[in-house]
């Protein structure tokens, strides 16, 4: 499941929705998509932040786009080899300790920088998400460099069998089509997925945001009809963006912990409220510090800035 998360749950839902375009009708398998994986072209990414966050600066007073040039990857195995989903990862240098869950992969981007690590060696210890017991022999090692491999010893990694996604949905005025063909679809996509790695318990949240204070939240549900249905009756309004307040909303819900792979999904064709983008980056920064994979689906037409900051915040917790 590990693998089956990384590589097939999210590879059928970023190429169904991650640039939504609109058709004559609405019914499932009409949306067109591509994708972009920064983090395997991590280079191109940071060329690319390099050049397009200067008129993001200039548009947001005040915003300083984050460093992520110093990336530090950290990948963890059992003694087989095998991707140990949802190790916990703890962090330190001479300045900080933090603790970070790997992804289903068994991975986790750092950024020293960005995190306050500052510059120099950094120190890990990874153990399995319910903790070392027993035979388990916790991992350690460190690096002063762009990536370090953990081995735990004596145990193997467990394959997770739960998966909670949410969405978090811009209903601005732009947005009408897009959030009828998302709905149609998400009943579909989400039987794919079931189809695709049979016996996992899902369950699907949403957040819905227009002007502040207009956000609505549903909680995280096994019934994906339900939310297929409250995402279906949404109008659209408003140009302000509360990206934040749904944001929030959505890393408050009752994400599963330990050995579950947690996925968030924004979906938007315009920035957040001006203002507020320092508050995106650091919600990034939140969701991965509870192993929240966190993905930008931009809308038809999305600006460059919407771009680039879902870029970014999947650059920091994807």
């Amino acid at each position: 499941f590990a693998i089956a998360i990384d590589r097939r749950v999210l590879r059928v839902m970023r190429r169904v929705f991650f640039i939504i375009s609109c058709s004559l009708a609405q019914q499932a398998g009409l949306l067109t998509a591509g994708d972009v994986d920064d983090n395997l072209n991590f280079g191109h990414f940071v060329g690319y932040a390099n050049r397009t966050s200067p008129s993001v600066e200039a548009y947001e007073p005040g915003f300083s786009a984050p460093d992520l040039s110093d990336r530090v990857m950290v990948s963890v195995q059992d003694a087989t080899g095998a991707h140990f989903p949802c190790a916990s990862i703890t962090a330190s240098s001479d300045q900080l300790t933090k603790t970070f869950p790997a992804g289903t992969n068994g991975m986790l981007y750092l950024f020293p920088t960005l995190d306050g690590f500052g510059p120099g060696m950094l120190t890990f210890t990874a153990v399995p998400p319910g903790g070392c017991s027993g035979e388990c022999v916790a991992a350690t090692g460190s690096t002063g460099s762009a990536g370090i491999s953990l081995v735990i010893e004596g145990v193997d990694g467990e394959l997770p069998s739960a998966l909670d996604v949410v969405f978090v949905v811009d209903a601005t005025g732009s947005m009408d089509d897009e959030i009828a063909y998302l709905a149609t679809e998400l009943t579909s996509v989400m039987d794919r997925v079931q189809e695709a790695i049979p016996g996992v318990d899902i369950r699907v949240g949403l957040t819905v945001y227009r002007n502040p204070g207009m956000t609505l939240a549903y909680g995280l549900s096994k019934s994906i009809s339900e939310r297929a249905d409250d995402l279906r009756q949404q109008g659209v309004g408003g140009s302000l963006e509360a990206m934040i307040e749904a944001l929030d909303a959505a890393l408050e819900m009752d994400w599963r912990g330990g050995n579950t792979a947690r996925v968030m999904f924004v979906v938007t064709d315009e920035p957040p409220e001006r203002g507020t983008y320092a508050r995106t980056v650091q919600a990034a920064q939140t969701a991965r510090s509870l192993g929240i994979t966190m993905m930008g689906l931009a809308a038809s037409g999305a600006s460059e800035t919407a771009e680039y900051l879902l870029r970014v915040f999947a650059a920091i917790a994807g």
